[in-house]
């Protein structure tokens, strides 16, 4: 979901109340989604870089739903080495759960707390695990609709 269509969604939900409505509210709100994708992105560049941890997703090589969806939740937490090996996922974690610490310091207070941000940091995870199970079977279900 992109920044747009989150803050929209906060529009709605008026999250949070202290940025009330109107187009000054939605503006904080599209702002402030800008602002943690980019120091995530920041955050977890740094981290992959400097501990030699690829984050791109690989499509599993197992068939079935249930052992494909296993391997989308198990690269949430462990990512190829530079080296060949696997290791935990710093630069996941450290990207989501860092960004939501320091997105703590322009959302206004109220909405800022250490728990805020850990809620917030565990949403950006399951958005990537959203996104890497649309990644790992959307090219079945797309090769499936085309011979109809």
């Amino acid at each position: 979901m992109g920044w747009a269509a989150y803050a929209g969604l906060q529009q709605a939900r008026n999250d949070p109340r202290q940025w009330g409505q109107g187009a000054e509210g939605y503006g904080k709100r599209f702002a402030s989604n800008a602002g943690y994708s980019a120091v995530r992105n920041a955050l977890a560049f740094g981290l992959d870089s400097a501990l030699g941890e690829d984050p791109r997703y690989y499509r599993s090589r197992r068939s079935g739903v249930w052992p494909r969806t296993k391997d989308v939740l198990r690269q949430l937490f462990i990512c190829r080495k530079d080296s060949g090996g696997e290791a935990f996922a710093f630069w996941r974690f450290g990207g989501a759960y860092g960004a939501a610490f320091v997105s703590n310091t322009w959302l206004p207070k109220g909405a800022n707390s250490a728990g805020d941000a850990l809620v917030s940091g565990t949403l950006s995870i399951s958005a990537d695990a959203g996104v890497n199970l649309f990644n790992e079977f959307w090219p079945d279900i797309k090769k499936r609709l085309h011979r109809k």
